[in-house]
């Protein structure tokens, strides 16, 4: 897919293209992850509550959470909160 040049309106707001809603399998009421540092927009993945009735998901999830623990105790990332608060991005 090439490259998409969507306009701002006044309230803020874009429309993303079909096509585009179509490749990303995007329904209304979907989340987008919006990372300001590196100007980039990935579509949020969601599970859904049969996804977390799977063992096999659960048991992948702490794993994920054991390697994000060890990554934030070897000082090679921070917490979400102290992340916002040091860049101001609440109010």
């Amino acid at each position: 897919m090439n490259r998409i040049i969507l306009q701002i309106d006044k309230r803020g707001r874009v429309t993303i293209p079909q096509s585009l809603r179509k490749a990303w399998r995007l329904r209304p009421g979907d989340y987008l992850v919006i990372d300001p540092e590196r100007k980039r927009i990935d579509r949020a993945e969601i599970l859904t509550d049969e996804e977390l009735a799977d063992p096999a998901v659960v048991e992948a999830l702490h794993r994920l959470k054991a390697k994000a623990e060890k990554d934030l105790y070897a000082g090679r990332t921070k917490r979400l909160d102290s992340y916002v608060a040091e860049r101001k991005l609440e109010e």
